[in-house]
């Protein structure tokens, strides 16, 4: 019920954009990344960064205030091999999934912006706002690409689900280089309602009570001394805080409508 609630005010929010007599129309690009149990504060690493891209409306209220809606596509991964900490090499898990999100912000520009103002040609901004994306957490083992959710690696009673609720936030700048076009390049975070993006939250569970491949999946972990896996019902990864992911995008807008200040209408 509450994923329902926030789903419908996303939409509610989304509409106000629509209705707005200065609207623009939009391309992002640019790349993905993931932080949780698997990459816990590596910020813009090459070796987590995807390419990304979007399509986006904005409705803009005045020349400080506006509402995006955006549909964008990305992926995210981590591996315990890429971190620099012993214990998460030993460890050894490692994911990717598919983003797919729909988020809608309000926006709001440090300088005066107007669309219709030739000499408001720049503005840093914020924005903050509710989301809805999927997920879809895989690994590789040998050789075949496993969907990790149907696995309950950690002894869960049923599958988590793909549907998740995140708040998007972040800063940016734009700039107009011509009356009818905007570029600008922005960085934001989305944190989600989930712990699961990476597969990754509680415990192992009990060997006794999982089929093989599913042992396989959850404890890939290495051990130097005698080679085995020795920590079933050990932690596995830290409940206590959800998964993160970001997007720093830059794109284009190109507004469509004329403004409504100027009368076109000449009797004569």
């Amino acid at each position: 019920m509450k994923k329902l609630i926030l789903v419908v005010f996303v939409t509610g929010i989304s509409l106000l954009g629509f209705g707005q007599p200065n609207m623009e129309l939009g391309l992002s690009g640019g790349f993905m990344y993931y932080i949780g149990d698997l990459n816990p504060t590596g910020h813009l690493q090459p070796d987590m960064m995807n390419l990304s891209y979007g399509v986006f409306h904005k409705g803009n209220f005045n020349g400080r205030w506006g509402i995006k809606t955006q549909i964008a596509i990305g992926s995210v991964n981590a591996s315990d091999n890429l971190s620099d900490d012993p214990i998460q090499q030993i460890r050894n898990l490692d994911f990717q999934s598919d983003i797919y999100e729909l988020t809608s912000v309000v926006e709001f520009n440090f300088l005066e912006f107007s669309n219709f103002n030739s000499s408001e040609v720049f503005s840093p901004y914020i924005y903050g706002g509710l989301g809805a994306f999927l997920m879809n957490p895989q690994t590789n083992y040998q050789n075949n690409l496993y969907d990790l959710r149907f696995y309950n690696t950690e002894g869960q009673a049923e599958p988590y689900n793909r549907f998740q609720l995140a708040f998007p936030f972040g800063i940016g700048l734009k700039v107009k280089p011509l009356e009818r076009l905007t570029f600008f390049v922005d960085w934001g975070m989305r944190r989600t309602f989930t712990d699961y993006l990476d597969d990754v939250s509680t415990y192992y569970p009990d060997p006794n009570n999982i089929s093989s491949i599913t042992a396989a999946l959850s404890n890939k972990a290495t051990n130097s001394q005698n080679a085995i896996n020795n920590n079933w019902e050990t932690q596995r990864g830290n409940s206590k805080t959800n998964d993160w992911y970001s997007y720093l995008s830059f794109g284009l807008s190109f507004r469509l409508t004329n403004d409504p200040s100027n009368c076109h209408f000449n009797p004569y």
